[in-house]
């Protein structure tokens, strides 16, 4: 295997819990990936925002037993306004030393929920940017493009909704180890219902992508508000397997021939016995045969 290719853990898997932890981490051994990426609030690393000492050793301690590179997502609802900027700044730098700790290259962020009209915002956000790049130094930051399931309407504005408009904030916070982490799930689901040309969105992130997060769907609107119901019907951000839904993958993987960063498969961990699958499919690329489906 010459790409990096590994899988998302699921925080409400784990818990907290050390032994959920291996076993989530043994699974992605079984499926012959070799990266990981681990959710920051899913291992009680972190308390009120620093890094808990005994916690961090127990972790680590069950990390080296498997050959893995790490990968970390933040939070999943944080980003860089949800509290008082002192806060928020301690908050990231702590998950950027758990990072370093663990070796882990790179940290993936949700794009702030900003207007692309709100000036100030940006502003804020592109000099908040600038300080944790500043401090991550070798760490990489990964902005990830969204997806909002509410109104399509008041979301058609937002940051990341449009990649250019995130490439173009990735470009005024203007540090090399800052970048896209590039959902291509979620870039599917905006393309499709902003109507907007899907190859092209992600012909305009991929210079700029640092890390990729891989999973399906079929590009309908829908709130996550039961995921059997959703996926029977079809509806939302389902996290499938790549060939299980409608995301061209022929035409958007080229992309990233000689990609360096790493390939994570974010699928809805119940999947988990298509680990192997996902990971043979992104290993082979272009030679990938159908996936069988449920």
């Amino acid at each position: 295997m010459n790409k990096q290719i590994g899988i998302g853990l699921n925080a409400d898997w784990i818990d907290g819990d050390d032994s959920k932890l291996r076993h989530c981490l043994d699974l992605v051994r079984a499926s012959g990936g070799n990266c990981c990426e681990l959710i920051m609030h899913s291992m009680d690393v972190l308390l009120n925002g620093r890094l808990l000492k005994q916690r961090v050793s127990a972790v680590k301690q069950i990390l080296m037993d498997y050959d893995f590179t790490y990968s970390i997502h933040m939070p999943y609802r944080f980003h860089p306004h949800a509290m008082e900027e002192a806060e928020s700044l301690a908050f990231f730098q702590s998950c950027i030393d758990f990072a370093k700790q663990i070796g882990a290259p790179n940290i993936t962020v949700h794009a702030s929920p900003l207007a692309v009209d709100d000036e100030d915002g940006l502003l804020k956000d592109i000099a908040y940017y600038k300080t944790i790049a500043q401090y991550a130094g070798g760490v990489r930051i990964g902005i990830e493009n969204p997806y909002y399931a509410g109104d399509i309407e008041k979301s058609r504005m937002m940051l990341g909704v449009n990649p250019k408009d995130l490439a173009a904030h990735i470009g005024r916070i203007g540090c090399n180890n800052c970048g896209i982490t590039l959902d291509f799930g979620h870039a599917y689901l905006s393309a499709q219902n902003y109507d907007r040309d899907y190859i092209s969105d992600i012909r305009n992130m991929a210079p700029l992508a640092v890390h990729l997060h891989v999973h399906d769907n079929f590009g309908k609107h829908g709130e996550m508000k039961n995921y059997m119901d959703n996926f029977s019907k079809g509806i939302g951000d389902l996290h499938l397997p790549p060939q299980w839904g409608e995301i061209p993958w022929n035409q958007v993987l080229p992309f990233f021939e000689g990609f360096k960063g790493i390939y994570i498969l974010e699928m809805e961990f119940r999947l988990y016995h298509y680990f192997q699958e996902g990971v043979e499919f992104l290993n082979n690329a272009s030679t990938a045969p159908q996936l069988s489906r449920l």
